[in-house]
């Protein structure tokens, strides 16, 4: 019996199935490489959004005078690109929580800032950030119902 071999057309097919292959494989790579870079721009481009509305905002509490500080929680809502907008179409939600300390001689001002998306499915804080600014001279005083 007389066997035939490949011959160069069967094996010039099989080198190019398998080169298909390898680009294929290489190209599902780079793919995946882009995704995760697109996801972490993503991720970079709303923690430098955080910061910034964080540190903005620190910044004009930090300037409030001691008659304009009160106790309580604010909610601000802004858009894809950080602007301020209404809760109905906020992509991102920044919570600022006052409390408010009596000392002896004033009171100190302690305030908690995160940043989150606004979805409300998730949960997850971009940023956080506690501030604390003491006002000397100026009279506080706690209720029975508060809480330090």
């Amino acid at each position: 019996m007389r066997t035939k071999g490949i011959s160069r057309s069967q094996l010039f097919l099989i080198e190019l199935i398998v080169v298909v292959l390898f680009f294929s494989l290489a190209a599902a790579m780079v793919m995946m490489a882009f995704g995760k870079a697109h996801e972490l721009s993503a991720g970079s481009e709303a923690l430098n959004g955080a910061i910034s509305a964080i540190q903005s905002t620190a910044e004009t509490d930090k300037g409030k005078q001691p008659e304009e500080v009160s106790q309580g929680t604010e909610s601000a809502y802004y858009d894809k690109s950080w602007k301020k907008t209404d809760p109905a179409s906020a992509e991102y939600l920044l919570n600022t929580e006052v409390k408010l300390e009596a000392r002896p001689a004033g009171f100190m001002a302690v305030y908690r800032y995160a940043a989150s998306y606004a979805s409300e499915n998730t949960n997850t804080i971009i940023y956080k950030l506690e501030m604390k600014k003491y006002y000397s001279g100026s009279s506080y005083t706690i209720s029975a119902g508060e809480v330090n």
